[in-house]
């Protein structure tokens, strides 16, 4: 199990009043699982909640681990850094001393956010109120104008984009943390507002596409693929040669 978006969030005994779970000690432990028991090799990174470049992986029994010791990827790796395993072990104090304070905050930051989102319009890719919140734009040339949009509203965003989704699915991924504020958090909904507007209407009198797509069936009748925007000359490519091979099989090319 890759648990590396989970650790630190997700947690033992999830009730009504923490539904992330307690303590923070990942998604076995939030199922209900056993590690022996289930055979699980769980591999985890203290790069998202803890704010450190490390990372470990555990498993069942001595066999197992003699195994992993003995992999290629292990034996050439090198250990972490001193100031990492700090910052790790910083992070692992807070977690028991604060944890269950940061994710309660963080749950009810993140309802809100994913809340008001949909009620906006947008799908939005999450269950269960997990921080990571991606908003569904749609095509890439309305996923460049919600990341211009949000930036003018000073939101630097990451964009999930094809092939990492669907080419008719790209997003912006919000991360929401205990430091955020409530009014940040509205002032995230307030942008999120305008990109919605922006994009169901024109965008500097051009109009933008809707989430119908731009296929390959546009691109081939171009009389060259410069004509074709930057980013489909990458993204359509292998579209580009599959349709061309299927119309030459039908004679059609």
């Amino acid at each position: 199990m890759d648990d590396a978006h989970a650790l630190g969030i997700i947690g033992e005994r999830p009730d009504a009043s923490l539904p992330y779970g307690y303590g923070g000690n990942g998604t076995v432990r939030h199922l209900g699982l056993d590690y022996c028991a289930d055979q699980i090799v769980y591999v985890a990174g203290l790069s998202k909640s803890f704010s450190s470049y490390a990372a470990f992986v555990t498993c069942f029994d001595e066999a197992m681990k003699w195994k992993l010791r003995s992999a290629g990827p292990f034996v050439f790796s090198g250990p972490t850094s001193v100031a990492s395993l700090a910052s790790a072990l910083a992070g692992l104090r807070v977690n028991r001393l604060a944890g269950e304070q940061k994710r309660q905050r963080i749950y009810g930051l993140t309802q809100r956010f994913v809340d008001a989102a949909r009620a906006i319009g947008f799908e939005v890719d999450n269950s269960g109120y997990f921080p990571i919140v991606g908003v569904v734009i749609g095509q890439f040339e309305e996923l460049v104008v919600a990341c211009q949009l949000l930036w003018e509203h000073d939101i630097l965003i990451t964009p999930a984009m094809f092939p990492a989704v669907a080419m008719h699915r790209n997003l912006v991924r919000f991360s929401i943390t205990s430091v955020n504020t409530e009014a940040e958090v509205e002032h995230a909904i307030r942008a999120l507002e305008a990109v919605w507007e922006r994009l169901r209407g024109h965008t500097n009198g051009v109009e933008v596409r809707p989430t119908s797509h731009f296929s390959a069936q546009d691109a081939v009748g171009r009389t060259s693929v410069t004509d074709l925007p930057i980013w489909w000359r990458r993204t359509l490519a292998s579209e580009i040669v599959l349709h061309r091979l299927h119309a030459a099989e039908t004679g059609a090319l």
